[in-house]
Formats: C-alpha cells, structure tokens, sequence
C-alpha cells in the first residue's frame, strides 16, 4: 500500500510542478493546484494550511514552504480516501472542529489591538499599587531530632565551628549535604515558627532552637533584601494574559446574555461519553 501511494503522490507532484505557472495578486479564490483522484487541492487549503503554522516558520522561503504543505495536504487527502469516511464519528469531528476555528477566529477579530498600550500602563499601575516590597530572606539551618542535639551543636558553633560543615555531618534535612542552605524566600514560604525565628536575626546570627513539626533547628540568616517591584516589561505578559482574559469574559457574557440557550433536562448515562461504537453507521 505504501509503494502505491508513494507512486500516486510523486506522480501529482510531477504533474504539478511540470504546469506550474506563476500567480501573483490577480489570484482569484478556488485556484487549484493539484488533484487526488478527482478532489481539487486549492491554494485556499494552503493559505489556511500556512495561517495555522508556527511562527518560526516565517523565516522559510515561502516556495519552500508551498512545496512541503502542498506535499502534506496531498498526503493527507491520500490517506483520507483509503478508508470510507461517511462515519457519524466523521461528521461530528468535523463539526466540531469548525466550530473551534469559528470561535477561534471571532475571538482574534473581536481582540484586534487589545490591550493598547494605554491599558496595560494602567493596569501596571493598578497591580503595582496593591504590591508591597517584600523582604526576602537567605538562610541556612541544621535539622536534628532533639533540643539535646541542636544544643550541643549550638555550643560546637559558638566555639567557633563551621556552621556549613557540621550542617553537612549532622543535619538530617535535606539540604544537609549542601550545607544547610536554603537559598532566597520571602514571608509565609516556611513554618511560622522558622519564620519568626529569622525575622530577628542579625546578618551572620545564629538562632537558639527552634522547634517546628520536622524537629529541631538551628537557623543561621546568611541576608536579607528588600524584593524590588517587577517592571512594566516583566509584567507585561502577565498584564496581556489578564486583560485580553478578562475582555474574552465580559464579550462572552454580553453575548450569552443575548442568545436563546436551552440545555436540556436529558438524563444519558455518563459512562456513554466513552463509547466510539454509537458514531459508527
């Protein structure tokens, strides 16, 4: 079967590129370039076809580009014609998939141009508002099981101990093996005892114990910032995501609100939503 496609594809891609003649803007609609048994391939399939690529197929050539979706379309339409198609399965798909493109294109047309500059800086300057500069601390510790423990190695420290290596030989958390280091977090990111334990704490102290729920700690605060306000440009993507959300949201109330929906009070058993056999003739 594949030798016969093969066959059949390389001789419409013959047939194709040894007609081929130039088009350019005086294009008119059903253009086409090439047949499967009969069923016309159009320039309008590849213009579609081209829409939906990703964007970095913008640096190709774009005679590269015809070339390998005409190449595609062509292999599809072959496959699509071994097998009889008149499934309900078919038509359903189809359906929806339609829709979706409709849906789709409504959104991109309705969306055109939003948000404009103007709207992001204001909601920027919203967001910023309720944002607070958050201290965030660097912090490392040392987990043992008992006060006894963390004690003991409190006084090793103050004797001047290495507070990294006897993390290393004693702790039990997981970042014993690298030295107790917890890195950067900021309020409410540890166990409220942790938190208040680092909150006091001068650059370079060490804490006395503290007992939280995963035992007995030795905090050491390595320093502290204060977070700065993200950006307008580190915000911005976020900003797009929410207003163009939002905007999507209150176009589909509107227009909710002004379409006749009825769902139905049709009892079906979930279990049906799984089975493919009721869309087979």
């Amino acid at each position: 079967m594949q030798s016969t496609i093969q066959k059949r594809l390389l001789a419409l891609l013959i047939l194709f590129f040894s007609s081929t003649q130039v088009v350019g803007e005086g294009y008119k609609t059903g253009l086409v370039l090439a047949e499967v048994n009969g069923k016309n391939i159009t320039l309008d399939h590849i213009i579609a076809a081209v829409a939906k690529l990703p964007s970095e197929y913008n640096t190709l050539e774009a005679e590269y580009i015809l070339e390998g979706v005409l190449n595609q379309i062509v292999k599809q339409e072959i496959m699509a014609q071994i097998l009889d198609t008149s499934e309900k399965f078919i038509e359903v798909s189809l359906e929806n998939e339609i829709r979706s493109i409709r849906a789709k294109y409504s959104i991109e047309k309705l969306m055109e141009g939003f948000p404009g500059n103007d709207q992001l800086l204001a909601a920027y300057e919203t967001a910023t508002e309720t944002i607070q500069s958050l201290e965030e601390f660097n912090a490392s510790h040392i987990l043992v099981e008992s006060e006894k423990e963390a004690l003991n190695i409190l006084n090793s420290l103050k004797a001047g101990s290495d507070f990294s290596k006897l993390a290393q030989e004693k702790s039990t958390g997981p970042s014993g093996p690298n030295g107790g280091q917890l890195g950067w977090f900021g309020p409410g990111q540890m166990v409220p005892e942790f938190e208040a334990a680092v909150l006091v704490l001068e650059i370079g102290g060490i804490s006395q114990p503290v007992k939280t729920q995963f035992g007995w700690h030795l905090v050491k605060l390595n320093d502290r910032r204060v977070k700065a306000l993200p950006t307008f440009e580190e915000m911005k993507p976020e900003l797009v995501q929410q207003l163009s959300q939002a905007r999507i949201d209150q176009l589909l109330k509107i227009e909710t609100d002004k379409s006749i929906v009825k769902i139905l009070d049709t009892k079906i058993e979930p279990s049906l939503i799984r089975n493919l056999n009721l869309l087979k003739n």
